[in-house]
């Protein structure tokens, strides 16, 4: 507003006019784009353009996937799937070993062998089993088929749906998936002492001779974990795609493998650098038992993927319990202790926080086999994994700076360091080769 004065007229100060911005209700700003978010989101599901798009002509696209097969009992297999597709499917039949089987299924829209579908007229009974053997966009649904499978053998299941396209799956061995019981849980429990747990407790008896050497020593004992963990960060990695190859393309496997590698990375720098606060603090080890614990965590996170990979192989009838395999791992996963502890060799350590330290690698190995057992998902195999990457890779990093903390490259001016990399690599490799299934 203009004001006049003696000398004239004299105008308002720009400086102290309210931007018109500021002139809007707070509340408003904050709803007011959601408030249009979802006026935008309704007309796209009024106007529904795709359909407009796609037309009648066009067939529809249809991929549905098999997480996984479970055979509970003799006489019956047990398929899950998942539709990925934009489209529904309409299962429609069922071919076991090329020859076409009875089947009845449950999804999101109601159970195929419903007493009560029998009540029906026969045109509204038909249009109703058709809508519950259909699996929309994202659902789930399991499928049942009186198959009379034998023990020991592979088989193939074809799923057939209303269009006529295919989507095979394979049972590679046959044999009755095991149930959720006290005894199964035990022998899990059992097998994971003595795969993960026991051989980690082992490596970490080593701690005391890391007490007496020198300090040239341990870095070169250092550059040996290292070695470990790339194989366990390449064996890990490589776990990661094969199982991410097995899930619908919705699931998108491959940006799930980068956002939990990625993820675990900051996340663990964050509390790598809290962790070694506390214990400066607390005058408990400081950096060096930091160090140790995030070794022991990225370990633990690598046998969470190794007990999976154990239970759903037992599962499926893919690994054999022989003396044999337990001494492969124990062979195998010794030498993770000897990594946790090689940071170790400046520091006081108590017996008891070996003791936390060993069941944080090695507990993990019990949890995955019951997972992998019980309650298997290719989805969670896939984020563990990669997570499990990610902090295998962070750790190796920390290592590298605890050895060459001015420049990284100085690990490879000593040939003794360059020579104990590679022996680490190579005694996971050749370890790696007794577990082999």
């Amino acid at each position: 507003m203009n004001t006049t004065t003696e000398n004239g007229p004299k105008f308002r100060d720009r400086s102290k006019v309210l931007h018109w911005s500021n002139r809007i209700p707070t509340w408003l700003t904050l709803t007011g784009p959601l408030v249009l978010l979802g006026l935008v989101i309704w007309g796209i599901l009024a106007i529904k353009p795709l359909e407009v798009l796609h037309g009648e002509d066009l067939p529809p696209v249809e991929e549905l996937t098999v997480t996984h097969t479970v055979l509970p009992r003799p006489g019956l297999i047990e398929l899950y799937v998942v539709n990925g597709g934009p489209d529904p499917v309409t299962i429609a039949q069922v071919m076991v070993d090329e020859a076409y089987w009875s089947f009845w299924m449950e999804s999101g829209n109601g159970a195929t062998n419903d007493p009560s579908l029998k009540a029906l007229a026969p045109a509204e009974r038909a249009a109703e089993l058709e809508r519950r053997q259909t699996v929309d966009h994202l659902g789930r649904a399991r499928i049942m088929v009186p198959y009379p499978w034998v023990s020991g053998e592979a088989h193939e299941v074809v799923l057939v749906s209303e269009t006529g396209a295919t989507f095979p799956s394979e049972i590679e061995v046959a044999v009755e998936s095991s149930a959720p019981t006290a005894g199964y849980f035990g022998l899990f429990a059992l097998l994971g002492l003595l795969v993960g747990v026991i051989p980690v407790y082992l490596g970490l008896g080593w701690y005391p001779l890391m007490r007496r050497l020198s300090e040239r020593t341990i870095n070169i004992l250092l550059c040996f974990a290292v070695g470990l963990l790339a194989f366990l960060l390449i064996d890990t990695a490589v776990e990661a795609f094969e199982t991410a190859g097995q899930l619908p393309e919705i699931y998108g496997g491959i940006a799930l493998i980068v956002l939990g590698t990625v993820g675990s990375m900051l996340v663990l720098t964050a509390v790598d650098q809290w962790l070694t606060n506390v214990m400066r603090q607390r005058r408990i080890g400081g950096e060096h038992l930091a160090l140790a614990s995030m070794i022991a965590f990225a370990i633990g996170l690598h046998n969470l993927g190794e007990g999976l990979a154990i239970g759903g192989a037992f599962n499926l009838g893919a690994v054999s319990l022989g003396a044999m395999l337990i001494v492969g791992f124990t062979l195998h996963n010794i030498t993770e202790g000897l990594a946790i502890v090689a940071p170790l060799g400046r520091s006081k350590v108590r017996l008891a926080q070996l003791g936390w330290l060993g069941l944080l690698a090695g507990g993990p190995t019990v949890l995955g086999g019951w997972a992998g057992a019980f309650a298997y998902s290719p989805v969670w195999s896939v984020i563990f994994l990669a997570i499990g990457a990610g902090a295998i890779s962070q750790v190796v990093v920390q290592i590298c700076r605890q050895i060459a903390p001015d420049d990284w490259r100085g690990i490879f001016k000593l040939p003794s360091n360059i020579g104990s990399l590679a022996a680490g690599y190579m005694v996971m490799y050749v370890t790696g080769l007794f577990v082999a299934v």
